[in-house]
């Protein structure tokens, strides 16, 4: 397990991990989260994108990209804010779990679903990490990936 931190963990055993995933998880770096909740079986284990999924998602991200006109070669430090639809009876699960990702959570009440807003300041460059695991979160919660918004830190 990798942290924003520089605090490598290396261990065979998963009884050894568990713990320290549980306890820190809000440091593990979105790149890794998908990849260690596979091989612990916890969180994302069990949630996977399709091709085509991931192709869709993956255009989308490029044309928002384009259109926010922030050059990726210089400094991209955002807000960037995820949106799911997720339907009440799991929303709670699934506000829970994204929270414990390093995610900033803001919630809407809707009559038959909460919009959940999870914001994360990081470079614009990693955003489609980030929208993996919202869209599999989306998945795993049987809601909605609704999408992105971003706004630049500095000029």
């Amino acid at each position: 397990m990798y942290d924003d931190r520089g605090c490598d963990v290396f261990s065979i055993n998963k009884d050894t991990l568990l713990p320290l995933y549980h306890k820190y998880r809000k440091w593990i770096l979105d790149y890794n989260r998908i990849e260690i909740d596979h091989s612990l079986g916890v969180g994302l284990f069990n949630c996977y994108e399709t091709s085509e999924e991931k192709e869709k998602r993956l255009k989308a991200n490029r044309i928002k990209i384009k259109q926010s006109q922030i050059n990726l070669s210089q400094v991209n430090t955002c807000h960037i804010t995820h949106v799911l639809a997720i339907p009440n009876e799991f929303a709670r699960e699934c506000i829970s779990e994204i929270s414990e990702t390093g995610f900033n959570i803001a919630i809407e009440d809707k009559s038959f679903d909460y919009i959940i807003k999870a914001t994360k300041t990081e470079a614009l460059a990693l955003v489609d990490y980030q929208t993996e695991l919202m869209f599999l979160y989306s998945k795993k919660y049987k809601g909605i990936y609704k999408g992105w918004s971003v706004k630049k830190l500095f000029n």
